[in-house]
């Protein structure tokens, strides 16, 4: 049973890993839904930040709702959402990652020795390998 949720975790981090996100071209084309007003893109501090605008019906009402996709290195790291003057993060790359990263972490150290888990983290590519050993320090 264990390994098959390990397994589960491990696939949904190869899945993160590999997936770079919705692009901005697949975001422009919303353009030509009703319920969208205005899309743009632009560079800032490194990012590549695209914005979306659509009309969403709240209490019988149009508001604008905002979307924002910040873009490094063509992947989508962070979405955040605008709706009522408040802002909030819809989804975090990093913070998904380190969840999945803190679950394995978990289900290894429970189920596996230390030989086998250093084995284990020195198979993977060397960034998530550093940041396992970094939550595999905090932990111990």
């Amino acid at each position: 049973m264990k390994n098959n949720i390990l397994q589960n975790k491990l696939d949904s981090l190869v899945k993160l890993y590999l997936t770079t996100g919705v692009q901005p071209s697949d975001l422009a084309d919303n353009i030509f839904l009703e319920n969208y007003k205005q899309i743009s893109f632009l560079k800032h501090n490194g990012l590549l930040v695209g914005e979306i605008v659509y009309e969403e019906n709240y209490n019988g009402s149009l508001i604008d709702t905002k979307l924002r996709y910040f873009y490094k290195d063509k992947q989508v790291i962070t979405i955040e959402e605008e709706f009522l003057d408040t802002k909030t993060i819809i989804w975090d790359r990093k913070e998904t990652t380190s969840k999945l990263l803190q679950e394995i972490i978990s289900i290894l150290t429970s189920s596996y020795s230390a030989q086998e888990i250093d084995a284990f983290i020195n198979s993977l590519p060397e960034d998530l390998s550093v940041e396992l050993t970094n939550i595999l320090q905090l932990t111990a």
